[in-house]
């Protein structure tokens, strides 16, 4: 009898694992675009400091925003996530990264990154 107990809690956490795995997954992509976005930022930088005709002092303050916000947000983030399904909040997460990333395209100055910030 206790051997079919041990069975049955192993199929409930193969099943709960199989459950948990597309959020998984998502993360993982996510964990992987945000870890070439910071990539980028650092090898676009000179490009996007003559583009924008910015100063290297605004250039620093424009690359630390990413930071700023990625750390102030890790708070709200988490709380989002406990307190909603994780797979919608990944969803959202990812068409607002996604509407932000086509709106940069947008920007020809930068007042107007602050504007639109």
């Amino acid at each position: 009898m206790a051997r079919d107990f041990v069975m049955i809690g192993k199929a409930d956490k193969s099943r709960e694992l199989r459950a948990f795995a597309p959020a998984l997954v998502l993360l993982a992509i996510c964990a992987l675009i945000n870890y070439v976005d910071r990539g980028n930022l650092s090898i676009g930088a000179p490009l996007l400091k003559d583009e924008l005709r910015i100063s290297a002092s605004q250039l620093g303050i424009l690359l630390s925003a990413f930071f700023w916000t990625y750390t102030a947000l890790q708070f709200v983030t988490g709380w989002m996530v406990d307190s909603f399904d994780a797979n919608r909040m990944i969803a959202a997460g990812f068409l607002l990264w996604s509407l932000t990333t086509a709106a940069t395209g947008l920007v020809r100055g930068s007042r107007c990154c602050w504007r639109c910030g």
